[in-house]
């Protein structure tokens, strides 16, 4: 594209849209109106139709296989093992197959520039025609479901979605070794395997924000991940990384957040403790409660509800109320699962009366869910990048984390790896939550400073870093030079 004063038509598109709830559904909608409301000819692509109040966006729904289905899951059984190389020895692979062949021909007719995905076989899929001379569109992969780094190394366009995850992938193809923290653990879950496993594998998903904004440059081609703000330049540690010749488009692009939507409570002390209560009695909490709050899929392996339940019953000294009257309430918000009726039972038998599960909440319930609480925790050991914390900091809570360098950055948490970049502004802490008993100590040891302090540096942060406003100019540069690029 010649003319920079024209905008590229973007197709998102979604193969769960409609059916699955996830943070890559999530991000697809909110996505797709972002970009509308700045200006950007834009359709979003679902597998099937769902309710919204109003949008801006045109929609398109392609119907496609389902990876739930039992068609689907026999078809996989059925499949050849050879043909895992493409996805299709998992119900995944086939639902994005037969989505990709029903969006292929509306990209082709359509003259779309970009299609931009975080599902990772439907970016393959268009490189794959793309490069056959099939279709023209050049495809944006958002990388937030853990594909090994060998995988990636394909694309000529990939968004990472924090500076270290980028940091990761160079070095891997690179043939260097990654730092530890570069992956989970073997069998947890967390996020979707690596396309290259073999058959066998499942799936999973990653969880889906006025003042001044300073924007962080984290694009390829520079110094990498060379942060500039309008007062200040600060570096990562490893910037002298040379950025691999291989891939001169890739970037480092956070997501974002809508913070119209996410706000804190009003400032007026008074004012603030009454529409907390109303929030409270809203859950069913005790409205003067000091609540400490997660949203996350209510399930023992990578989201550790177990965990959380087992360090709030050991609290028993709490700096933060233990002048006034007010007790110390959990409250979890999160979709069922087969797991969260034991879960439900287990906080019953440790913390009577203290632990409120909001199940399945609406997703315009979850602004009123966060500026509910005192507090937000994470406490899954390894996240790519959850928008529910992003959700919290906007809100102006203060966010405890696990302390591994994403998470660092997102918080604001230097840690002793110093690795945070962008703003000075610190939304919470990141601890070692691998620990048993870590969550609880540095709770009980809270102070009201502490919260005050963390939670308007949360607000700020994300203000400045992850706002949408910020991250969507990003991503339309990014789109002009994907268009303009060279291959």
């Amino acid at each position: 594209m010649n003319d920079r004063n024209r905008l590229p038509k973007v197709a998102i598109a979604s193969s769960g849209l409609g059916y699955v709830a996830r943070g890559i559904e999530t991000w697809a909608i909110d996505t797709a109106a972002a970009l509308a409301e700045y200006g950007i000819d834009v359709t979003l692509f679902a597998a099937e139709g769902f309710q919204l109040s109003a949008f801006s966006f045109q929609l398109c729904i392609l119907p496609c296989l389902h990876r739930f289905d039992r068609g689907t899951q026999r078809l996989t059984r059925l499949t050849p093992g050879f043909m895992w190389r493409w996805g299709l020895k998992q119900a995944y692979g086939w639902e994005e197959l037969t989505f990709w062949l029903r969006l292929w021909p509306r990209l082709r007719k359509g003259g779309f520039d970009i299609l931009h995905v975080q599902d990772a076989w439907l970016a393959f899929w268009c490189r794959k025609f793309r490069h056959l001379g099939l279709v023209r569109t050049k495809e944006i992969l958002g990388h937030g479901t853990e594909e090994a780094a060998e995988w990636l190394a394909q694309f000529e366009y990939v968004q990472h979605l924090a500076p270290w995850h980028f940091e990761q992938a160079l070095r891997a193809i690179g043939g260097e070794s990654p730092s530890p923290q570069s992956s989970p653990p073997r069998g947890e879950e967390g996020g979707m395997p690596s396309p290259l496993g073999r058959e066998g594998q499942g799936e999973g998903g990653n969880a889906a924000g006025v003042t001044e904004h300073r924007t962080s440059n984290f694009d390829v081609g520079r110094s990498m991940l060379e942060v500039q703000t309008c007062d200040e330049a600060a570096s990562h540690p490893t910037a002298g990384h040379a950025q691999h010749e291989e891939h001169p488009h890739w970037s480092a692009i956070p997501n974002f957040v809508d913070t119209d939507l996410f706000h804190p409570l009003p400032e007026s002390t008074n004012r603030r403790i009454d529409e907390s209560s109303k929030l409270r009695k809203q859950f069913g909490i005790a409205p003067d409660a000091f609540v400490i709050g997660t949203a996350a899929t209510v399930k023992r392996p990578h989201k550790r509800i177990d965990y959380l339940i087992r360090e709030f019953a050991a609290i028993t000294n709490l700096r933060v109320i233990e002048s006034s009257n007010r007790r110390i309430h959990l409250a979890v918000a999160g979709a069922r699962t087969p797991e969260t009726d034991a879960l439900v039972a287990m906080a019953n038998e440790l913390a009577p009366g203290r632990v409120t599960f909001c199940l399945d909440l609406r997703r315009d319930q979850m602004p009123d869910f966060y500026r509910a609480l005192d507090v937000f925790v994470l406490v899954s050991l390894f996240e790519m990048m959850p928008i529910a914390v992003l959700e919290a900091l906007a809100s102006g809570v203060p966010v405890i984390a696990n302390a591994i360098p994403q998470l660092q950055w997102m918080v604001g948490d230097e840690g002793r790896e110093g690795f945070v970049t962008g703003s000075r502004a610190q939304g919470g802490s990141c601890i070692d939550l691998s620990r048993e008993g870590a969550l609880a100590a540095f709770v009980a040891e809270m102070t009201p400073e502490w919260i005050e302090q963390k939670g308007r540096g949360a607000r700020k942060r994300v203000l400045e870093m992850f706002a949408t406003d910020v991250v969507i100019g990003r991503y339309v540069e990014y789109y002009r030079r994907v268009v303009e690029a060279d291959e």
